[in-house]
């Protein structure tokens, strides 16, 4: 598997989220609009349920379109 492949397969789920938005402030969304925690950002977590910590019912959604990360 070449380098670019084994990045995206290890990247967290949010990079291919339509609600992440990424700013000087780090990582965040609608659901997190004050930084996506570390527990979810990490690789492997699916933000497919509502959170009792996040803002509102946004979850996971998979992007319409590619974006470089």
């Amino acid at each position: 598997m070449d380098k670019q492949a084994n990045r995206i397969l290890s990247a967290p789920a949010c990079y291919f989220c339509a609600h992440m938005r990424a700013g000087k402030a780090g990582v965040y969304c609608s659901a997190y609009p004050d930084g996506i925690p570390a527990r979810i950002r990490t690789r492997g977590f699916v933000h497919d349920q509502v959170e009792p910590d996040q803002v509102g019912t946004d979850v996971f959604e998979p992007m319409k379109e590619e974006v470089e990360v």
